[in-house]
Formats: C-alpha cells, structure tokens, sequence
C-alpha cells in the first residue's frame, strides 16, 4: 500500500480552481473526521475517486475553508458528512446547514468497524477515518443531519440546568 494514501495537505495549498475544474457538474462528498482543533476532511467523487484529504485548525481557520468550499462546488450537488463526536462539530455543522448544503451524519462505530474493510490494515488516523467517512456515506450507511426542533432544544437546555 502507498504511504501517501491518506496523504492530508493543509487547506491553503490546495489549488481551489484545479479542483473546480476537474469536479464541474459531479455529486461531491466531503467527509469530516471531527476532532478538539485538527480537523481532516476527505473530498471525494461519487466513483470512490478521492480528490484531495484536507487538514485545519478548526476554529481559528474553518470559516475561510468553509468559504473556499462554498465556491468551488455546486451546493446542490455537495454534501458534508461527519461523526456526531459532542460539539466539537456542531459549529462547523452549522455552517454548512446555514449555506443550504445537505449534511449527514455516521456512527462511529461503523468508522472504526470499517478500518480494515478497504485496505486491509486495521490501524486508524484521522485522514484514514474521513476517507471511511467519505466510502461508506457513498454505501449508503449514513443518514441526514436531523436538527431538534425549538421545543426539544429548550426542554434539553432545561434540563441541563437542573443537572447543575
């Protein structure tokens, strides 16, 4: 197996244009492996073809990758798809939710039960974990990003205060 595989470059190398180019008209997938602050995403074509494995430091630098996404692909043929891993993702999620693009959500326990599924090797990092993200939302494992209503938000909120 190639060892520049799971290869993540960092964000701001990436020639946004080039990539624009040879996506134009295709579903586009970005799978994002959620993390405390070193986010990885993988993009990737609806054939499994992975474009290109991102890294950032989210906060500090997800709004401007955000934005370098929202105009290099068509948003009705984009899709961002994450772990539910605690708040860590919830603003990124939000972002995305805010531009109109679809966002999906995966088990964890599918991730790491799937690690030795594609290339045999049952280790895990965070670019192998949002290239599995990205295969196995193109499977057909995953499911839309549901957001609370209002009323489930506040009575959880409540109930959050009186834990405290």
């Amino acid at each position: 197996m190639s060892r520049g595989r799971y290869h993540a470059a960092d964000f701001k190398t990436v020639n946004w244009e080039e990539i624009a180019e040879q996506t134009v008209g295709q579903r586009i997938v970005f799978a994002i492996d959620i993390a405390k602050d070193d986010f990885v995403g993988t993009l990737m074509k609806m054939d499994r073809t992975p474009i290109k494995t991102l890294k950032w430091t989210h906060p500090r630098q997800t709004g401007k990758l955000v934005t370098h996404l929202l105009k290099t692909f068509d948003l009705v043929l984009f899709e961002v798809v994450m772990e539910p891993s605690g708040t860590y993702g919830d603003a990124l999620r939000g972002l995305f939710v805010k531009a109109g693009v679809r966002v999906f959500r995966i088990s964890p326990k599918r991730v790491h039960d799937a690690a030795e599924l594609y290339d045999g090797v049952p280790s895990m990092h965070d670019a192998k974990a949002a290239y599995l993200i990205a295969r196995l939302h193109l499977d057909g494992v995953s499911q839309r990003w549901q957001q609370p209503s209002k009323l489930r938000r506040a009575l959880s909120a409540q109930l959050g205060l009186l834990e405290l």
